[in-house]
């Protein structure tokens, strides 16, 4: 998720804002016409619930367009979608994954209230250049050059919901790299951190990785598969694009 990024949670419940927040169905034995043998009402004002009402989805963030974001359904597993453009149209969605635990980029818009951010919530927007002949899709990628960080995305580790990724979780990330030298010498990588900051694990794939596909000519599909281990005494995780050199390395499309 985004450093900078603050989660608002309305301390009035009674705020004008009306959103969709569970959604319950009444679950019990039928006739044989097909009706219900019995029925309980819904109690609204937050006593006990009978068993008869089942959850069977909640709504978990919005945006403050009231678009929905995040949700989880009757088994807790959560969808998510990403907006960009001002937070007006949606760029990307997952599902089996929060919110927090999943970002994307093609590079084609800048967060409007942070110049180094894109709309997916990745960091690497002060590396934007306009290309006609690097760019994967659309118009923009980035220009990595040697010894920097390129698109990155970064997320808390625990084992309770409230943090952005979970012990002995399994991720995968990709980006598409440009071949303008052989070989071009980007790396996707990731790496996580103890609570002091101090570097723990750290793994890449570049062109030489056997997970990496060569498409055309011209352009390389980096994917990195890896979990995060149960055991771990790591707090951070830092998904990023590097460059080692000596040459830029363009790169587009990171998830």
């Amino acid at each position: 998720s985004r450093s900078d990024a603050t989660f608002y949670t309305s301390s009035n419940p009674y705020a004008s804002v009306w959103r969709k927040y569970q959604s319950y169905v009444w679950k019990s034995l039928n006739n044989t016409d097909g009706t219900t043998k019995t029925f309980v009402d819904y109690v609204w004002n937050g006593g006990s619930q009978d068993l008869g009402w089942q959850k069977t989805s909640e709504v978990t963030m919005y945006n403050h367009n009231s678009q929905l974001l995040e949700a989880k359904d009757i088994n807790n597993q959560y969808a998510a979608t990403k907006t960009g453009y001002s937070n007006i149209y949606p760029i990307a969605s997952v599902a089996n994954a929060k919110y927090t635990a999943f970002a994307y980029s093609g590079a084609e818009d800048v967060s409007p209230d942070n110049a180094t951010y894109f709309g997916g919530e990745v960091a690497g927007a002060d590396k934007r250049i306009q290309s006609n002949s690097y760019a994967h899709t659309g118009y923009y990628c980035i220009k990595n050059d040697q010894g920097q960080d390129g698109f990155k995305f970064s997320g808390s580790i625990g084992i309770t919901p409230n943090f952005d990724f979970q012990k002995g979780q399994k991720i995968r990330a990709s980006v598409w790299m440009y071949k303008t030298t052989t070989p071009p010498t980007g790396k996707l990588e990731y790496d996580l951190y103890s609570s002091s900051g101090n570097l723990i694990t750290s793994e890449f794939v570049d062109v030489a990785s056997l997970s990496t596909k060569q498409v055309g000519a011209k352009w390389f599909l980096l994917t990195l598969d890896f979990s995060i281990p149960s055991t771990t005494t790591a707090t951070s995780l830092v998904v990023k694009t590097t460059n080692p050199g000596p040459q830029s390395a363009y790169l587009d499309d990171f998830r």
